[in-house]
């Protein structure tokens, strides 16, 4: 008996009800979605077509506290996405429209099965804790609460959550990228179900919201062993296989197509530029499957396939042995990923690789790719996917009847009707999810670009759906970019693009008044300010030359790249790695014009300036850090001449990535910091810009000369706006007024320390017996390693893998009872329940102190350390008024649930913190 007989989904689907490998109706999800206090979402993918009821429910008042009261409903058909695979993202309302959700109460919710399409399906039929309907993977029935099953609730076995709260200081988001079923290192995403669990009774101190910042699946670069799985799963679920008809794969190409093969296909006939293209997605069961595999262990099956199955001439026996213990370790963790999606409100966004790497990155991908059937045809499968298992999720309501997604869902169901031959079907499902100009039967591409103003080209999407959206919440909104399909190019096919060009500008980031009390989170695919070691002297100053990788680095780009691109040895794919390269260009048009809007959407204050402070929060570059931006501008670029407000923003940047996809060059950055041989932080870097370069008196020659060679070579600064970097300004010109100026400051994070003694070996043997000392000194050795590994490096950058969690000290005013003097470590207050939790920041008159612990019982804070931030250690007098130093902190979990092995970045998010104080040209006076 083959595998695929025995293991294989297909056998596995008809099965009857004794036969424990038999799948049950649930095949992924549920996953709780759009959250908000008039609806809910949540989205699960079933074997069989069933009407789904969602019912939310909250604590029945007394005398009955242990029972439910429904608070909404909903419900909707599944969507035909194959013949064993179904999938619907359902919404409940409020069943009394006076009665929406509040924060600070936690909510339950059931789903419910049936058979019929009558609606709404009765609380008497199947549902989560019905048999046969969610498989627990071992637990010996819904009662047991084993990390397996769905809830967290012993009193009400059902998965929950809470809405986010009012106070900001109670706010805990978690966000990440890049998840990966091979990567390297321990999957981080588990920590998440743990945490949860902790703090699952309290409303406000569960996590309220998970941002999925990119890459939830990976296409490309997809393990041969996980391939094989996904390529049987495929015809099984859909019913058809689209294998058959690819275009541009003749029979006698199809040997091609088995895992590890398919570098040709990928590189050659659908243009791709991955560096790991031999086993990449190709159908649209893949992607599918690949979904499935990613977020549910239902499809895993218990044996994997054997190695000569696997095999071909360059998979051997050692790599299918890794890859197989890998994805073995990555299985038994999917259980507890599950319960986490079901609990917490997920959002997520797009990115290259749960299409392919690179996507659209460059003129020159978007040129050969969309020309080529094939390329066409994956991009397709990859965004209905996304659309499908992601998007519909993040925003519901343009999937509800009559909206372009429902149109979308109605194609995808005659695509598999039709087995993907129906050209029509297509054609409008190319449409609906973005794919840019037409191909014709010649193989002629047209209409592939735009042209916006400022000449930029922009891939020509229209009547699609969108990829971008926003969340509100109570005093704070989230809005989640798309800065992959509204990208802006120039003539040159390699040049760097604008991430958004200024119609995306104007769309996603809408100029709408913002409370200037209202915390603003932008979620961007790519950091928008990169790590400094980019940034050269600027920041480094001349100790910068004394790094033997910047030797190295110097010599392979002035001297060998020129001349090995003159030959003709470098491949275009030397255009598109590392990912690092894919951060927003500093100092260009699309740079400045997005912290302009960004900056401009707060409303005037008393004063007659716009004031903002905005996180931005990233992923994509396996590896974690933090850095801080103020901006300051007098006329920001972009505003219009008359009626121009003064701004000043604060932009906090935070990077998580990634969950499970370690890399050796991040390892380096997390082993070494920014730069190696170097012992501190790296300067700040100062900006001043100007929106013509008439008012400077510098000629952009000049100009040129004293720009940076890595960040700003001479063609930047023939480009508009005209800048100028704080080390390149002349001292004895007498330069005029800046229209704007900003300063980046980078973070050293914080880790805990446990005691750590050698002694705690014990003596060593007193005896010569060599293998006893061997065990003794391997012992010495392991720890000293790890002691080194977990609390020396991953400072400045994490590159390990870890999740983000994200929390903010906003808000508490108070006052102090019974004074301090300058020297004490212990302060009280008069309501320390107004405090964040600690360690936090307080100002009491001119100083800052950092607050280590608090009893909220006593109201002492303890464990204080003085005079931070540039302020001096003082006395302060008894009824002294003391207030929250805002700041935004973000915590790097590598493991759980000890708090050793992290690392804390806290950036202040004051106007005017001492520590950064506005840039000013020389010759300045007042800036």
């Amino acid at each position: 008996m083959s595998w695929a007989d025995k293991h294989g989904i297909a056998a596995r689907i008809t099965l009857g009800d004794d036969k424990p490998e038999r799948l049950p109706l649930i095949l992924c999800g549920p996953i709780l979605r759009r959250t908000e206090p008039g609806s809910v979402t949540v989205w699960v993918a079933l074997k069989e077509p069933r009407t789904v009821t969602l019912r939310v429910y909250s604590h029945a008042p007394p005398p009955a506290p242990e029972s439910l009261k429904e608070e909404m409903r909903g419900t909707r058909r599944t969507a035909r996405l194959g013949q064993n695979l179904y999938a619907v993202a359902v919404t409940a309302e409020p069943v009394n429209a006076d009665h929406p959700l509040t924060p600070g109460t936690i909510y339950f919710y059931n789903l419910f099965f049936s058979v019929s399409e009558d609606t709404p399906v009765p609380e008497t039929a199947d549902q989560l804790n019905s048999p046969n309907i969610f498989a627990l993977d071992g637990a010996s029935s819904p009662d047991d609460l084993s990390p397996n099953g769905l809830s967290y609730s012993i009193e009400h076995k059902l998965p929950g959550f809470s809405l986010p709260p009012e106070n900001l200081n109670k706010l805990r988001i978690i966000h990440g990228s890049c998840r990966q079923p091979q990567g390297i290192g321990r999957d981080a995403f588990p920590n998440l179900d743990q945490m949860i669990s902790f703090d699952a009774p309290v409303a406000d101190d569960r996590p309220h919201l998970l941002l999925l910042t990119g890459d939830q699946i990976y296409a490309d670069d997809v393990a041969h062993i996980l391939l094989f799985m996904l390529m049987d799963a495929d015809p099984a679920l859909l019913g058809w296989n689209e294998r058959d008809g690819l275009p541009d794969v003749p029979a006698d190409r199809k040997p091609e197509l088995e895992p590890g093969k398919r570098k040709q296909l990928v590189r050659k006939t659908a243009a791709f530029t991955t560096e790991d293209p031999e086993s990449h997605l190709l159908t649209l069961g893949e992607y599918y499957s690949m979904y499935l595999f990613t977020w549910s262990d239902v499809l895993w099956p218990v044996e994997f396939p054997p190695f000569d199955d696997v095999k071909n001439d360059s998979f051997k026996i050692v790599k299918y042995l890794e890859q197989r213990e890998s994805l073995i370790e990555y299985r038994k963790a999917i259980p507890k990923v599950r319960r986490a999606l079901a609990n917490v409100p997920t959002y997520m966004m797009i990115d290259d690789h749960d299409v392919t790497d690179d996507w659209n990155r460059l003129r020159d991908w978007c040129e050969q790719v969309y020309k080529r059937p094939l390329g066409r045809r994956i991009v397709q499968n990859g965004l209905l996917s996304y659309a499908i298992f992601q998007a519909w999720g993040n925003t519901p309501d343009r999937f509800a009847p009559g909206q372009p997604g429902d149109d979308l869902l109605t194609a995808a169901r005659a695509w598999v009707a039709a087995q993907g031959v129906n050209p029509g079907v297509g054609q409008q499902i190319e449409k609906l999810v973005g794919i840019p100009g037409t191909l014709s039967t010649g193989g002629e591409l047209s209409g592939l670009f735009f042209t916006e103003s400022g000449g930029l080209s922009q891939l020509a999407v229209k009547d699609s759906l969108k990829w971008h959206y926003q969340i509100k919440g109570p005093n704070f909104e989230v809005l989640i970019t798309d800065s992959r399909t509204q990208r802006g190019y120039t003539n040159d096919k390699f040049g760097p693009p604008a991430h958004m060009c200024a119609g995306a500008l104007e769309e996603q980031i809408p100029l709408d008044n913002v409370d200037p009390d209202k915390l603003i989170m932008i979620v961007s695919t790519n950091n928008v300010l990169t790590i400094p070691s980019l940034h050269g002297e600027k920041v480094f100053g001349k100790k910068w030359i004394w790094a033997w990788w910047y030797i190295a680095f110097r010599i392979t780009m002035d001297i060998l790249v020129p001349v090995l691109k003159f030959l003709g040895k470098i491949p275009k794919t030397n255009h598109y790695n590392p990912d690092v390269n894919e951060s927003w260009e500093a100092q260009t048009q699309s740079f400045e014009s997005l912290l302009s809007r960004l900056s401009r959407r707060a409303a005037v204050g008393g004063d007659g300036t716009r004031r903002s402070r905005i996180l931005l929060l990233a992923g994509d570059v396996h590896w974690s850090w933090a850095s801080r931006m103020q901006y300051w501008a007098d006329s920001p670029l972009d505003a219009p001449a008359s009626g121009s407000q003064p701004v000043e923003a604060i932009f906090a940047q935070l990077v998580s990535s990634p969950f499970k996809k370690e890399e050796a060059f991040a390892k380096a950055f997390h082993n070494w910091g920014y730069i190696p041989m170097t012992d501190s932080l790296p300067g700040s870097i100062r900006w001043f810009g100007w929106k013509e370069r008439s008012q400077i008196g510098i000629s952009p020659h000049d100009m040129g000369r004293m720009a940076d060679w890595v960040q700003m070579p001479d063609f930047m600064m023939g480009h508009t706006p005209p800048m100028l970097s704080l080390i390149d300004a002349p001292d004895t010109a007498v330069i005029p007024k800046p229209d704007w100026r900003y300063r980046i400051d980078f973070t050293l994070g914080e880790k805990g320390r446990p005691e750590f003694k050698l002694n705690e070996l014990g003596p060593p043997p007193d005896d010569d017996d060599p293998q006893k000392w061997f065990e003794f000194l391997s012992k010495a050795h392991k720890q000293h390693k790890d002691f080194a590994q977990e609390f020396g490096p991953g400072l400045e950058l994490v590159g390990k893998n870890s999740l983000g969690e994200l929390r903010l000290q906003w808000e508490g005013d108070s006052t102090l009872v019974g004074g301090i003097a300058g020297a004490d470590k212990s302060l009280k207050v008069a309501s320390p329940n107004v405090l964040p939790a600690a360690p936090l920041l307080i100002k009491v008159d001119d100083e800052i102190i950092k607050v280590g612990a608090v009893n909220l019982g006593s109201g002492e804070c303890s464990e204080l350390v003085r005079g931070q931030h540039g302020t001096t250690a003082a006395a302060h007098a008894n009824g002294a008024k003391l207030a929250v130093f805002k700041t935004a902190t973000q915590t790097q979990w590598w493991t759980l649930p000890t708090e050793t092995k992290l690392t804390r970045y806290t950036l202040s998010l004051s106007y005017d913190d001492p520590q950064f104080p506005k840039p000013k040209l020389p010759r300045e006076t007042n800036p």
